[in-house]
């Protein structure tokens, strides 16, 4: 039964995006993240040694700090009364705490559950996925089969029957990362998949292979990836793509996404040292809410702002969101949290496989490089990945029972 249960976990993780178009799916990751609180709360009510034994010391520290940053972000919200709808305020609420309440609920369930059966399951259907996917990619470079519209560096952008390149962008990183504790050995399968990256020409799909490649190579001679050595690899990965970082500079305030990281550092500046509060900046929801920040610094005129231009989505930005309403306390506060994150992996694996290891980094690094392209640690993506990461890491005690 548990095996059942995984196995349908696995497939929803991994293919939600192709069936965006059922009612109510879009709600998915909310309804999650209540389910997994509703859980954490339960046992804390019946007995809390045992919520204390399955969260490593790491996971304890991000909740706690998940409790700063709220705190943080309440600060301005009642000093500067910029929002004053409650319910967008609640709503905000959610939006940055689901990943995070995701990651400690995950774990709580999941802790301690015999994975092996149901991944190496889910590992044959994703290997039929793979080559039915690569297949038609190939094929999409000589003839259109109307699964990528976009033309970049002359060739056909490649999407298959994703919404968006974005979409099965991501759900190849989860397929590469379940095969990699699944399946050792297929090697032609992960080339696959990465050769499917490559055929979305999506900049954060290149910078994903390039570290998937130097993660593989590290590992082969080193036990551990130290913090300098990923910090190392962020920075060479801006290097990859620093052509469309200088691109998007160009265009200055006039480029939405450019646009709001420069009044986010504005913002944090004229705000210092908190921001401007829940439901002001950086977010669809403050767009709908109508905040006056928009106005106040002239965002109203950027490229998806003006008149005609429809609804255009926020979501294509992240850190401008976190400096705008949180501050520069705030950024760093969230920060922290991701280094929580990072070091519960180095903690929990300790005791695993090293493909453990190296799968739960490839899920960590991707969240980091979609995050300058999109909202992913507010948007259903990013709740999805977190919650594989902490299925993952789970039957990661030693033998004296502790972390």
């Amino acid at each position: 039964m548990t095996t059942f249960i995984l196995v349908a976990i696995f497939l929803v993780l991994t293919y939600f995006p192709i069936f965006l178009f059922l009612p109510g799916i879009n709600f998915m990751d909310e309804l999650l993240t209540i389910v997994l609180a509703m859980y954490m709360y339960a046992v804390l009510l019946l007995d809390i040694r045992i919520l204390k034994k399955r969260l490593d010391r790491w996971t304890k520290v991000s909740l706690i700090l998940l409790l700063v940053f709220f705190l943080i972000g309440l600060i301005p919200t009642v000093l500067f009364k910029i929002q004053h709808s409650t319910s967008i305020i609640i709503k905000d609420l959610m939006l940055f705490s689901k990943f995070f309440i995701c990651y400690a609920g995950g774990m709580a369930v999941f802790d301690n559950v015999d994975k092996q059966r149901a991944l190496k399951l889910i590992g044959q259907i994703i290997k039929v996925s793979i080559v039915i996917i690569f297949f038609f990619g190939i094929l999409s470079i000589f003839v259109n089969l109307n699964m990528g519209s976009s033309i970049r560096y002359g060739i056909r952008s490649y999407q298959f029957l994703f919404p968006h390149y974005t979409y099965l962008v991501y759900s190849i990183v989860i397929m590469l990362s379940i095969l990699t504790i699944a399946e050792e050995a297929n090697y032609s399968y992960k080339l696959m998949a990465v050769g499917i990256l490559i055929l979305t020409l999506r900049s954060k799909a290149f910078v994903f292979v390039g570290f998937y490649f130097f993660l593989n190579g590290f590992i082969k001679y080193f036990d551990r990836l130290k913090l300098k050595h990923l910090l190392i690899a962020i920075l060479f990965s801006a290097g990859m793509v620093k052509s469309k970082i200088a691109d998007y500079l160009s265009w200055g305030i006039y480029n939405l996404r450019t646009g709001l990281y420069i009044v986010g550092f504005s913002i944090a500046n004229d705000y210092f040292p908190f921001g401007t509060g829940y439901g002001t900046y950086g977010s669809n929801l403050s767009k709908k809410a109508g905040s006056p920040i928009y106005v106040a610094y002239d965002l109203i005129y950027s490229q998806g702002f003006r008149k005609g231009t429809g609804d255009f989505p926020l979501s294509d930005v992240f850190w401008p969101y976190i400096i705008g309403q949180w501050g520069y306390i705030g950024a760093l506060c969230f920060l922290g949290l991701l280094a929580t994150i990072y070091l519960s992996i180095c903690q929990r694996t300790k005791f695993m496989h090293k493909k453990y290891y190296i799968a739960s980094l490839l899920l960590f690094f991707y969240l980091l490089i979609a995050s300058s392209a999109e909202a992913i640690f507010t948007n259903e993506t990013g709740v999805y990945i977190i919650t594989l990461l902490s299925i993952f890491l789970g039957e990661t005690r030693n033998k004296k029972g502790k972390f």
